[in-house]
């Protein structure tokens, strides 16, 4: 059994990319 996060780096704000390196996954437990 497992999980899988997906999620791409970009910040948009309407169709100009505000931050191109964006974290939006955080760690969810410390053993993951």
């Amino acid at each position: 059994d497992g999980v899988v996060l997906g999620s791409d780096t970009r910040a948009t704000v309407g169709s100009l990319v505000a931050v191109k390196n964006n974290k939006k996954i955080g760690y969810l437990v410390p053993n993951m």
